[in-house]
């Protein structure tokens, strides 16, 4: 989501300075802003927490910091909202490089028990928007899924009950061996 401009005009509308990359990988722009931020930050004596989304800030805040780039003075932590930032932080920890700590929200059992249905819904408007424009009037007979955790679940639910052969691959062998056998019709890819 971080590139939508209609998400970076609401999080502006907060009061928040928002940049929306233009390319990937963004690593420059998030090095660049994090230099900004943390000496604008204690040039004013103001703490600074990072709402970090996606694993993208808190690996390079942690290579700037020990490449002696930036001082941590003003810098509290940060918080992660996604599983893969999650992750990111975890190996930084593993290599002993992690600088701050990381509240980490993928853990939350609130994350894990409410979004997950928005989230599904929104993957099933967008697949739904997506067949209108590429073929009109045609449904998803076969689904093809990387990922099988709780919002694939859902995605594959609703396209199954709707006829569709649902497949799926994950990397993680609980999960392809829930998907394998929660459902007769799945196929692991």
């Amino acid at each position: 989501y971080s590139s939508r401009q209609n998400v970076g005009d609401d999080i502006a509308a907060m009061g928040c300075h928002v940049v929306l990359p233009a390319i990937f990988p963004m690593d420059g722009i998030v090095g660049k802003l994090l230099v900004e931020k943390v000496s604008t930050s204690a040039s004013l004596k103001k703490p600074l927490i990072i709402l970090e989304d996606g694993g993208y800030a808190v690996p390079q805040l942690s290579q700037l910091a020990k490449q002696g780039l930036i001082s941590l003075d003003s810098v509290k932590g940060a918080v992660e909202q996604t599983t893969r930032g999650k992750w990111l932080a975890q190996r930084v920890d593993h290599d002993g490089y992690l600088v701050v700590p990381v509240i980490s929200i993928p853990d939350c059992q609130t994350k894990s028990a409410i979004e997950p249905p928005y989230i599904a819904m929104a993957v099933i408007r967008n697949l739904a928007t997506i067949m209108n424009e590429v073929a009109p009037g045609r449904t998803i007979e076969m689904l093809g899924m990387y990922g099988y955790g709780t919002i694939g679940d859902q995605v594959g639910k609703y396209f199954r009950e709707r006829g569709a052969r649902v497949c799926v691959a994950d990397l993680t062998p609980a999960k392809r061996f829930r998907a394998l056998t929660s459902h007769l019709d799945y196929e692991e890819l």
